[in-house]
């Protein structure tokens, strides 16, 4: 490939990835438009008339004209991965071949919608510590590289011994100012480029995604939220008319989660030898003894679509009240945090001041 071709490449990417927040409502209209009785290409052009995002509408515009070349509405949108994952694709293309689309289309558009909603919220509750600790750790770092050495200075003049935290911290401030900020970056940096290859490296990228689950308090409520997107999303390919042996992987990719895809991986070959889902799910040990007994109740009455769909529900509302009751016992725990470290390293200053004036 010639590197002008890959550098438009990579820019139509990054485009498109900027529009992905667009998807569901630009779903949802297409779905609506069509239930009107609009032809699919004049529905396409009312949406790309009133769609604002350079990159979605670049992908609109040719998906209009490989439609009106002859090419299935499934086909077209495969050709902007970034914007249209492989779930939606696969919907259309079974609504296609049934001729089916209309009625999947409002199924796919409503899917679409509570995927992005049920990521909110996970985003939501992950977003609030996270500015918390860099607030924290940006408060600390200047402390240690503005104001402590002002200190040491002072202390300096002492003469005296220093409390063995008022030491350390100035070390601490010394390795800083040394280079050792340097360090920091370039550790960060290994940390991210680390995290961003991890695609390339399956293994490595199923351990990351493990650990996650593990993570005190969060991990929880992730399971949770990859359990709900899962059972979603088997139930809508199911309710579709595909096979538990083509919608399971399908399914399995819609969590985003390579842990929970090498497991759905082993389920699949469970389910290839004679074994039921349930079974196979519970000997997996990563879904709830809840839901297994669910999930063999739908195989039995022969409604498995139905109570997956069950499943999703209780599920997202586990994750909706996680992150409610998280977000309410993380706050004070939080602002402790903030309060020992930041009124630590205020106190390790002051404390041979205070010694000094008697006050200990």
């Amino acid at each position: 490939m010639r590197i002008p071709e890959a550098f438009g490449r990579l820019a139509k990417a990054n485009a498109e990835a900027g529009g992905s927040k667009q998807v569901p409502a630009l779903l949802r209209q297409l779905a609506t438009l069509s239930s009107a009785g609009i032809p699919l290409v004049q529905a396409l052009e009312i949406i790309r008339s009133t769609t604002q995002h350079r990159g979605l509408a670049q992908a609109i515009d040719e998906v209009i004209i490989n439609i009106a070349s002859g090419q299935p509405l499934a086909t077209s949108l495969r050709a902007h991965p970034q914007l249209f994952d492989a779930i939606t694709c696969n919907l259309i293309q079974a609504g296609e071949q049934a001729s089916a689309l209309e009625p999947l289309l409002g199924r796919v558009a409503q899917h679409a919608e509570q995927q992005a909603l049920l990521r909110q919220k996970v985003q939501r509750a992950m977003r609030y510590p996270l500015l918390v600790l860099s607030v924290a750790s940006a408060v600390s770092l200047a402390l240690l590289l503005f104001v402590v050495p002002r200190f040491a200075e002072m202390f300096g003049d002492f003469g005296a011994e220093l409390p063995a935290v008022t030491a350390r911290v100035l070390s601490a401030s010394e390795w800083l100012q040394s280079g050792g900020w340097q360090s920091g970056v370039g550790i960060g940096l290994c940390i991210f480029l680390t995290l961003r290859s991890t695609k390339y490296l399956p293994g490595l990228s199923s351990g990351i995604d493990k650990l996650k689950l593990r993570i005190p308090l969060f991990g929880a409520f992730q399971q949770r939220a990859l359990i709900a997107r899962l059972t979603r999303t088997l139930a809508l390919m199911l309710q579709a008319g595909m096979p538990l042996s083509e919608a399971l992987p399908g399914a399995a990719e819609a969590t985003s989660n390579q842990h929970f895809l090498r497991l759905t991986k082993q389920v699949q070959a469970q389910i290839s030898s004679g074994r039921g889902l349930a079974d196979a799910l519970s000997d997996t040990c990563a879904f709830p003894a809840r839901i297994t007994q669910m999930i063999a109740v739908g195989e039995e009455t022969g409604a498995l679509g139905g109570m997956l769909e069950r499943v999703a529900d209780h599920e997202e509302k586990g994750v909706e009240a996680s992150v409610d009751s998280l977000g309410a016992m993380i706050e004070p725990l939080l602002m402790v945090f903030l309060g020992v470290v930041v009124g630590g390293l205020v106190l390790a200053m002051y404390l041979p001041v205070f010694q000094m004036g008697g006050v200990f």
